[in-house]
């Protein structure tokens, strides 16, 4: 049987809030990085990484060579762009 620090069986859950100028915006200029953006799109990172490697993909910012950040109304864009329709129109 796994026994369980209590100290940390109290601790509560970590929050994360990350409240900047850049990336506080409500019109879509927020930014999001790696991760968050894969988890927007239901991608992975790694898929991103790739993607960027091969300059497909929704447009970005490398603000360093480990920090890259993608703007919610630049992700957006792309899904439209890249929306294709399987539907037949029917003839009446």
């Amino acid at each position: 049987m796994r026994r369980v620090n209590p100290t940390l069986a109290r601790r509560p859950p970590r929050t994360i809030v990350s409240v900047s100028p850049l990336s506080a915006g409500t019109d879509g200029s927020e930014l999001l990085n790696e991760r968050q953006a894969a988890r927007y799109l239901g991608l992975t990172g790694r898929t991103l990484a790739a993607w960027r490697s091969r300059n497909y993909g929704p447009a970005y910012a490398k603000l360093s060579a480990r920090a890259i950040r993608y703007r919610r109304r630049d992700l957006d864009q792309w899904i439209l762009r890249t929306l294709h329709s399987n539907a037949v129109q029917s003839e009446s």
